[in-house]
């Protein structure tokens, strides 16, 4: 493919999904969306002003595109907006399944690194009245004789839609960076996670109040298979590091280490794990040299994520509805965690953790509402493995 083709936003019928693509396709586009190869972004907003529809035919549009790239040449480029970090892809697993009323087409941004050749496949996951979010689903070598056409169809047969979901970190991020700061409440007993989660979100959405959904329409639901070390310096525990698998058998490398402040923990991507390279000691080994790891042992962890907007600051949190399967029983809790901030305000640093308290009480208060105690905690998924692996070997 042309490396002048940088990027192209298509708009796939949903009848192009799970057969022949069909003779008329719709194109959203005839704009050209510059996006930095090198930091691999996982996440554009396009404003909606620059989204125009126009109807394109032929089974290749590679061609089309390429005329339509060109004829916008010297025309403004759009504004586009640039998560810094990994952002979110809500809501994608809807895109196969529209429920009744819904609009049954899917969004896809295909983004090409002029370097590599690989496509990066966005879709569309939510919008708002300032944009519209497209978060990555794909990252696929480009073959000399594939299509864009062929890469989408790639995209939708193979599931990633269904499955790779990206975590948030910041935007404008008015704290310490690099520093977690969150607050949790454990949730005892017997819990529906997904529908306290789903009834959670529908009263946000749809009750007045001191939040909102940051996107009306954002709520994502996944599970990984994890396994977790514990790390120590000295005879310190330091933190924990967790290998989580990912779609298309990636395994990714994460660092949770323990800061004076048990609200607060230093967070930091590894990488990613490749097992027939080394043992995950031996990575743990060069990756973090000054401390000593342990395994700690496996779990499974279903999530349903929102984020949502404290209305009087512009902070915006995440909040995770957790289960942790252990093999011995399953934990519930609520995550709620500190993403980002609407605006640069730095003025704003200082209302952090009272917007954080407020909505950890507007969430614990809303629990018990629904008959299901909440009590804040700070027990980590490393104390849960390794309470239950104790219980295990008393029982």
């Amino acid at each position: 493919m042309n490396a002048d083709a940088l990027s192209v936003l298509l708009v796939l019928d949903r009848r192009s999904y799970f057969g022949p693509v069909p003779p008329e396709v719709r194109v959203l586009g005839g704009v050209q969306v510059h996006l930095p190869v090198r930091d691999r972004v996982t996440s554009v907003v396009l404003p909606k002003t620059q989204r125009a529809e126009r109807l394109m035919t032929g089974e290749d549009l590679q061609g089309s595109v390429l005329q339509l790239l060109n004829a916008s040449r010297g025309r403004p480029a759009p504004q586009v907006e640039v998560f810094d970090g990994l952002s979110v892809n809500p809501r994608l697993h809807r895109l196969l399944d529209p429920a009744p009323g819904e609009s049954a087409i899917a969004a896809l941004l295909l983004h090409v690194d002029p370097e590599t050749g690989d496509a990066a496949v966005y879709a569309k996951s939510a919008e708002n009245a300032h944009g519209v979010l497209y978060a990555l689903v794909a990252l696929l070598p480009l073959q000399a004789d594939l299509t864009v056409v062929d890469v989408c169809r790639q995209v939708l047969r193979g599931g990633a839609l269904a499955h790779e979901v990206k975590a948030h970190t910041g935007r404008f991020v008015v704290h310490h960076p690099g520093v977690d700061i969150e607050r949790k409440l454990n949730l005892p007993g017997q819990v529906d996670i997904v529908a306290l989660a789903q009834q959670f979100h529908r009263h946000v959405s749809t009750h007045a109040g001191p939040f909102r959904p940051e996107f009306n329409d954002e709520i994502q639901f996944y599970e990984r298979h994890v396994d977790i070390y514990q790390v120590f310096r000295g005879q310190e525990q330091a933190g924990f590091v967790t290998f989580t698998r990912h779609p298309q058998g990636r395994v990714r490398v994460r660092s949770k280490l323990f800061t004076p402040d048990p609200h607060k923990k230093m967070e930091a991507v590894l990488g990613w794990y490749e097992p027939h390279v080394e043992t995950p000691l031996a990575f743990l080994g060069r990756t973090l040299p000054a401390l000593r790891a342990e395994y700690a042992g496996p779990f499974v962890r279903v999530k349903v994520d929102l984020n949502v907007e404290d209305l009087a600051t512009g902070h915006i949190f995440s909040l995770g509805f957790d289960q942790t399967n252990t093999g011995h029983g399953a934990h519930h809790q609520v995550e709620v965690e500190y993403v980002r901030t609407r605006n640069t305000a730095a003025a704003q640093a200082h209302t952090l953790d009272r917007a954080l308290s407020r909505l950890v009480d507007f969430s614990r208060s809303w629990c018990q509402q629904q008959g299901v105690p909440a009590a804040d905690t700070t027990l980590t998924k490393g104390d849960m493995v390794l309470n239950a692996r104790a219980e295990a070997a008393h029982a």
